[in-house]
């Protein structure tokens, strides 16, 4: 199996409190622009591809070497309510001459709302 590409939250900080509960951006490092879902309270809050803000949102965490930054827009979140961070990542599984790639759903981090 060939490993899949790193995916890090940025912003919000993972496992930050008080997150605003308003429509905004996430903003996480890869090395590639992926599919990003949030999940809390038992819905799915879809996402969109948008421009990552200048200046940068803070508190944000550090880029880590060879990735660039990302953002998705996300709408209005629920309050007091624990969101988790998943993305669709390809993973490919490599036998003899050949692989099949399936997309496989990961949490790389969570936030709660204020």
């Amino acid at each position: 199996m060939l490993p899949i590409p790193a995916v890090q939250l940025l912003y919000p900080v993972p496992n930050a409190s008080g997150v605003s509960t308003n429509p905004g951006v996430l903003i996480y490092a890869s090395s590639q622009t992926i599919p990003v879902t949030l999940r809390g309270g038992g819905l799915n809050v879809g996402t969109s591809a948008t421009s990552v803000p200048h200046p940068l949102p803070q508190p944000i965490a550090p880029l880590l070497p060879g990735q660039r930054r990302f953002a998705v827009a996300h709408s209005v979140l629920a309050t007091q309510t624990t969101y988790a961070v998943v993305v669709t990542l390809p993973e490919v599984e490599s036998c003899g001459n050949g692989g099949t790639t399936r997309m496989v759903e990961t949490t790389i981090a969570q936030f709660k709302t204020h």
